[in-house]
């Protein structure tokens, strides 16, 4: 499989532009979803977002929330 040359400019853009929870946030929205899902990769950010901020009980674990995706 060949690589687009237009990619490594754009990672290397990407990496010099964003933080790291920036692009793990970007990659966890482009991923591919389960076609069983309820909400789209956006609305599951902003669900997450707004439960964290809440602060009234401890952060779910990784793999809860790997699992509710």
């Amino acid at each position: 499989m060949s690589v687009d040359p237009d990619l490594p400019g754009l990672a290397t853009k990407i990496i010099q532009n964003y933080s790291n929870a920036q692009i793990a946030q970007l990659i966890r929205m482009i991923s591919p979803v389960s076609p069983c899902a309820l909400m789209a990769a956006d609305e599951f950010e902003r669900v997450m977002n707004v439960l964290a901020g809440q602060n009234r009980r401890r952060a779910f674990s990784d793999r809860s929330i790997s699992a509710a995706r």
